[in-house]
């Protein structure tokens, strides 16, 4: 019997590949089927069923983690990345306009892996409800919007523009969140429901000063021999905010001398402690959002720390809701 040698070797040469490759055919599997059982048990089966059940092939995700969740759900995936030090929503907004999303996903990846501006941090664990439309706008406009706002006398002012509404989310045993926002254009009433001129009822404690400055603001001042302060006022401020709005706090601080400011407290009455916020210790327009249950408040102690004599000059103060027509 002939035996064609080179078809021989050629034979035998395939069948040793072959084996050869079945240990590592073998591995890829198991890091396969271990790569499955991590992203499940990052976002949990539920987040899966519920973008296979929720959405078509035709809408676009948005995530930090795109190519294992493409994978599992069979949608089309768009990276969440930054190409500056931190992911901005003006980032976020061109993403969403250049290809099209229809979803985002804010989850315990992106806070964890991707730089981010405090606009996702509230997205993540700020306290909305599943409905719940938040405006994709940056801060430096809404802050452009308040002082034109406070300066003329103006109450109110309506934007068109992008909004995240809450559709999902998912807490896992593991602590991690996972929210799934749908992508909509919305109209979006910006209106200040109060805004305190500091001329009367207004007090400085621990023996603290307060000085009315120039068109109404106030000077904050630490008492001699001591090292913090605090406003409070002597009458209820009797604000009432619509239980269905979004509610924000903001002000300009245009000075800031040998002091840090330590907190924003929120009471609903003497007894009644409403919620502490941490503002930054830099001269600037400050804009956050404050929690949804809060309807009543009458009292805000802003508190700063410090050296005797040191002060804080605030050219105004506003707290006010944001409602939205989708």
């Amino acid at each position: 019997m002939k035996v064609n040698v080179k078809k021989f070797f050629l034979s035998l040469t395939l069948f040793v590949i072959f084996v050869l490759l079945i240990p590592e055919h073998i591995n890829y599997l198991h890091r396969f089927d271990e790569g499955y059982a991590n992203v499940l048990k990052w976002y949990g089966s539920p987040v899966i069923e519920w973008i296979k059940n929720n959405s078509s092939l035709n809408d676009v995700f948005l995530a930090a983690d795109p190519r294992r969740l493409a994978w599992l759900t069979n949608r089309t995936f768009v990276d969440m990345h930054t190409n500056a030090s931190k992911l901005s929503v003006s980032e976020l907004n061109s993403l969403i306009q250049s290809f099209n999303v229809s979803y985002v996903i804010i989850d315990a990846f992106l806070i964890t892996y991707t730089p981010h501006s405090n606009f996702f941090e509230y997205l993540y664990s700020g306290p909305l409800k599943l409905g719940q439309i938040y405006p994709i706008v940056k801060e430096d406009v809404i802050n452009n919007i308040l002082d034109e706002l406070t300066s003329t006398g103006g109450l109110n002012c309506t934007i068109d523009t992008y909004g995240l509404k809450l559709v999902f989310e998912y807490h896992p045993e593991s602590s991690r969140t996972v929210r799934i926002y749908r992508v909509t254009k919305a109209t979006f009433l910006i209106k200040i429901e109060f805004q305190d001129s500091f001329v009367k009822n207004w007090r400085a404690g621990n023996n603290g000063k307060l000085l009315i400055t120039e068109n109404n603001g106030f000077k904050l001042i630490i008492g001699k021999g001591t090292n913090y302060t605090y406003t409070y006022h002597e009458t209820p401020l009797n604000i009432s905010l619509k239980g269905d709005a979004m509610k924000f706090l903001a002000w300009k601080i245009t000075e800031i001398n040998d002091v840090n400011i330590e907190r924003i407290e929120i009471w609903k009455s003497k007894e009644k402690f409403l919620a502490s916020i941490i503002p930054p210790s830099t001269p600037s327009t400050w804009f956050t959002y404050v929690g949804n249950d809060i309807t009543s408040i009458n009292d805000l102690r802003i508190v700063i720390k410090g050296k005797s004599g040191g002060y804080i000059n605030l050219k105004y103060l506003v707290i006010g809701t944001i409602q939205v027509n989708e």
